[in-house]
Order: structure tokens, then sequence, then C-alpha cells
């Protein structure tokens, strides 16, 4: 995956945030288009590289257009990029990165730096998500 620099606006936001139910813990994926606000919203038992690449291809399966810019935070479910050079396996491509690059999809990362805006931005898509229809609680 490549630092994220100057992007334009045709990039799809990819998070990811714990949701507690009377059911349970689940991980709520969500991917919001910054140009079109278009949403794409699922809910999840676990928070893997499996779901998050689930997520992406069923993303990229029902979205009225080509999508050609992620970007996502750099949790292992998204990349191996921040784990140590011991904890990365040997000669193995993050299944994200792979259908990223069978979509012809650039896939950026928020830099480490920048981790203080993940608030901001978490925000903003909730704010989007609550336009759209779509009600969280918080919770308790």
């Amino acid at each position: 995956m490549k630092p994220l620099k100057n992007i334009l606006l045709d990039l799809f936001i990819l998070t990811v945030q714990k949701v507690l139910t009377n059911q349970g813990k689940f991980y709520l994926f969500v991917a919001i288009d910054r140009a079109t606000k278009y949403v794409h919203v699922e809910l999840h038992s676990k928070m893997s590289v499996n779901e998050s690449s689930a997520f992406l291809k069923n993303l990229i399966s029902h979205c009225p257009f080509k999508i050609t810019k992620i970007l996502t935070d750099n949790g292992v479910k998204f990349t191996y990029g921040l784990l140590a050079l011991h904890l990365r396996p040997k000669n193995k491509t993050h299944l994200f990165d792979v259908m990223c690059k069978e979509n012809r999809t650039q896939a950026y990362q928020i830099q480490a730096s920048l981790d203080q805006r993940s608030g901001r931005s978490h925000q903003q898509n909730l704010q989007t998500l609550h336009n759209k229809g779509v009600f969280l609680q918080r919770p308790r």
C-alpha cells in the first residue's frame, strides 16, 4: 500500500467500528465515497484479514461505479505495514493488497503520524451514516 499524500476526492474511506449489542460484540465495516457519499455497510462478528477482504469484495461487487482509490487505517486487518519485521508473514502479500491489485484499486493508508485525524474522520463518517438513515447507538 502507498502512503497518503495528495489524494483527489475519488476515494473510498474504509473504517471499522466496534458495536456492542444485546447479542454481543460486533464490528461495523463502513466504506464511504468522499465525492458521491455512496455508503456500503456490513456487520461482522470478527475483525480480521478475512472479514476485511470479504468486505472489500462485497463493496466492489455492489458499488455502481469503479473504485479507484481506498484509504484505510494501518491496522493488521488491512496491511502488514506496521507489524514488526519479525511478525510479518514471510513471502506473503496481505490478502487485502492482493484484492486491490486484482481490481486495479490503489490502496492508501493513514500515515502513523496522522492518526490524530482518525477521531475527526470517524465523526464525519458517523454523520454521513446518520444522513443516509443509518442510526447507531453509542456503547454503554
